[in-house]
């Protein structure tokens, strides 16, 4: 491809056109800066058309399919979703009773973006909301901060309700302590009160929040809750996410450490859920930091090796592990790891 170019002071394009063999150039003279930048580029043009030619070899021709995908090929994520599988609201009586006052409904809305109103008296509001959120209060004594605030007459027919109540009352270190103490019930797997219909009711309210704030392919408000275990004090928490809406959620009511502190038992319970139901369910494992290398020991519960059927049931129901959070990290502690050097990352020594 060859051409060439002739200027004049013409103000029109009809006056700047010269051909030469089928090549025509237009430049349009509105001032001579203007004239000098274009000829620069039609000069680079030119320049780029003689040194670009060339005749393509056979096995550089490619055939044009009858289908077509910009994906093909791609094996990264097309839509990556942030969210938190690990929350607490008032109805943890962890949280509830050192000072959380927001239940589970402020939980979704904060989470969705909207501005809530936090413990503490200030506005607090998300910079990004998230994609997904699973409320995971404590089964043991899930919902209990309110009925204990509230004296709720059920508990106080009973010799253990009435000493929540009491503690509470008490107010000051007393009340810090008598809260301490009954966190310890988790340890030894014995409530001090225990009413199968409260269980429900709270669940099912649980239930039908998270079914408010679920919005398809907006927000997924997920169901879920904690497996408190921790015998001897070894904390073996897992975190429980449904897959389900109401419908077969509302067909149980949490299996808590209350029911038993045994891994093994919880794995059962996932199977009779998934086999009543239909639906689907995973849990979490988390801060094996502070379980004194329980968490991931070589034995079962009842002290024998672990065996293939126990490595199965736990590969199937504990899919995930959460790595770290507040409690530090979730996978390993320099006092049990003395040869891993980053044992000692996010470590929490409380």
């Amino acid at each position: 491809m060859t051409g060439s170019l002739v200027l004049n002071s013409a103000d029109r394009y009809d006056d700047c056109l010269k051909k030469r063999g089928e090549n025509t150039y237009m430049i349009p003279a509105t001032s001579n800066l203007l004239r000098l930048f274009l000829i620069g580029l039609i000069m680079l043009a030119v320049g780029n058309a003689h040194s670009q030619e060339w005749t393509p070899q056979p096995e550089q021709v490619l055939e044009e399919g009858e289908e077509y995908s910009p994906y093909v090929g791609q094996n990264f994520p097309q839509q990556v979703f942030f969210g938190d599988t690990h929350h607490h609201s008032s109805y943890s009586f962890d949280s509830g009773m050192f000072g959380n006052t927001l239940g589970p409904e402020a939980s979704f809305r904060f989470a969705r973006g909207e501005a809530v109103m936090a413990s503490n008296g200030m506005t607090a509001r998300l910079l990004r909301p998230l994609d997904f959120l699973a409320v995971t209060d404590h089964a043991a004594y899930l919902g209990f901060t309110d009925l204990i605030k509230n004296a709720d007459p059920r508990l106080m027919a009973t010799q253990g309700g009435r000493e929540m109540v009491e503690g509470y009352q008490a107010g000051g270190e007393e009340a810090w302590l008598f809260v301490v103490s009954m966190m310890k019930d988790f340890d030894i797997g014995k409530p001090r009160f225990e009413d199968p219909k409260i269980n429900r009711n709270v669940w099912e309210s649980v239930v039908d929040i998270a079914s408010k704030y679920n919005e398809p392919g907006v927000f997924t408000a997920f169901n879920g809750y904690e497996w408190t275990s921790a015998p001897d004090g070894n904390n073996l928490h897992r975190v429980v996410i449904f897959r389900d809406g109401p419908e077969r959620a509302k067909q149980i009511v949490p299996f808590s450490a209350f029911d038993s502190v045994e891994p093994e038992k919880l794995w059962d319970f996932l199977a009779s859920y998934e086999k009543k139901t239909g639906g689907e369910v995973l849990a979490i494992p988390h801060n094996g930091n502070i379980s004194n290398g329980v968490m991931f020991a070589e034995t079962m519960s009842d002290g024998e090796p672990i065996t293939k059927k126990y490595a199965e049931m736990r590969a199937l129901w504990e899919p995930l592990v959460e790595v770290t959070q507040a409690k530090g990290d979730g996978e390993a502690h320099p006092f049990l790891s003395t040869e891993d050097e980053f044992a000692d990352f996010e470590t929490w020594d409380f």
